[in-house]
């Protein structure tokens, strides 16, 4: 099965812009994330999809591969579907976002276990259990409420449950 890994990096993040190309020990951000991807050895193909030339020559620089994309996209899922019309010959597609360092091979192998093991979901994503001291009340880190068979029903940056004071 082919097996398609786009990594969205956009420059200029509205909460940090060069996000990306941020440095963590010798390396940018997308180096990282793109290391592992390739480290999974589960993807036909690894890309970055950016808007930059700026975030393009860093990726050319450490031997990634890149496409650019559109400057009107607002999300990374956006960039992410532009590169896959590119490639229909892809089964799968993965969106393995680019400021996400220290995302691990072996995170990226049970993301695509499914498809690997001949099963076709829509989608799959990972999560874990959350710290309910840490990450309960912190906008960045996203909740998930899950079914019995572990299909993703919700997903909220807010606690869930979440409650209004008026």
């Amino acid at each position: 099965m082919k097996i398609l890994a786009v990594i969205p990096a956009r420059y200029d993040s509205q909460r940090l812009a060069g996000k990306v190309l941020a440095s963590i020990g010798n390396k940018p951000m997308v180096q990282w994330v793109y290391e592992a991807a390739v480290s999974s050895r589960v993807f036909t193909k690894v890309v970055v999809a950016t808007d930059s030339q700026l975030v393009a020559d860093r990726v050319e620089a450490f031997g990634g591969e890149v496409e650019l994309t559109s400057s009107q996209h607002t999300t990374g899922t956006d960039r992410v579907a532009e590169v896959a019309t590119r490639y229909p010959e892809f089964a799968v597609v993965v969106n393995v976002q680019g400021d996400q360092p220290f995302v691990t091979p072996e995170m990226l192998k049970e993301l695509v276990t499914p498809y690997l093991e001949g099963e076709l979901p829509e989608m799959t994503t990972l999560a874990c259990p959350l710290d309910h001291d840490t990450a309960y009340n912190d906008p960045n880190s996203v909740k998930v409420v899950c079914g019995q068979k572990q299909q993703a029903l919700y997903f909220s940056r807010s606690p869930i449950p979440f409650i209004a004071i008026l």
